[in-house]
């Protein structure tokens, strides 16, 4: 759409996709009924009580989680920085380039959940910010189209790999008293790390180079697999087996 009307042109696309989803939204999706109509209340404090026993898991696991948001919002800056200023390509190039990642990214949503399940929450994480990292690391030996081209596809398989990895943590850590609030928290420290994966590309981008950058959010993706192998725990809870019988692992509380 760039390539052929100009870069104001996708943001019209864009909005018009977005009234779209509004449209079927206010048409097509039911009101959520609770119950007997009843709203939930706590008046005993058991969810503020809850958080507050959480503090240092949020703490812990959330430092990890502001990395790898950092890494997942850098990633998408500096693909398309790093190949229109510094490789010289055009818009229609990088939006094959970006487009690419996305698939092989969008293709591994099912195969993410299956890992998560059978094997565990970490054995998608860890390898997934690996590949992650690795890939902006590599962005600097780039020399054009094609080596773009694989190292964004490298970034998008990490990516997918990923999918729903931190939801899923989230749930899985959170106490069942405030199971909301909890969430909400968690989805907070991840937007610190969203809006800061830019700025940090940004700034550094401006200081050394884009290819700098690249390397940065490598040692982020780094930073993000070590914390994770190391300091939070595996949340996949397995029923104890039975004597004499074997169980397939049960799914994971949602």
């Amino acid at each position: 759409v760039a390539l052929a009307w100009g870069l104001r042109a996708p943001f019209f696309l864009y909005a018009a996709v977005v009234v779209v989803t509004l449209l079927l939204i206010v048409w097509l999706l039911p009101d959520e009924e609770r119950p007997g109509g009843a709203t939930l209340r706590r008046g005993d404090g058991s969810a503020r009580a809850a958080l507050r026993r959480s503090a240092p898991t949020l703490v812990n696991a959330g430092t990890a989680q502001v990395m790898v948001q950092m890494l997942r919002a850098g990633r998408s800056v500096l693909v398309p920085l790093y190949g229109t200023q510094v490789l010289g390509l055009d818009v229609g190039a990088v939006g094959v380039i970006v487009s690419v990642a996305s698939l092989i990214d969008f293709s591994l949503f099912y195969p993410a959940g299956v890992v998560m399940d059978r094997f565990g929450r970490k054995a998608a994480i860890i390898p997934s910010f690996v590949l992650q990292g690795a890939a902006m690391a590599l962005m600097p030996l780039t020399g054009g189209f094609a080596s773009l081209l694989l190292v964004a596809a490298l970034g998008g398989l990490g990516n997918g790999l990923s999918t729903g990895t931190m939801m899923t943590l989230g749930s899985d850590l959170a106490p069942r008293e405030a199971l909301a609030e909890f969430l909400a928290l968690w989805r907070l420290i991840g937007d610190v790390g969203f809006v800061g994966g830019p700025l940090l590309v940004g700034f550094v981008a401006q200081g050394a180079g884009l290819g700098v950058s690249g390397v940065a959010l490598g040692a982020l993706g780094a930073g993000a697999a070590t914390w994770f192998a190391y300091r939070v725990p595996e949340t996949l809870k397995r029923p104890a087996p039975q004597e004499g019988v074997l169980r397939e692992p049960a799914p994971p509380e949602a």
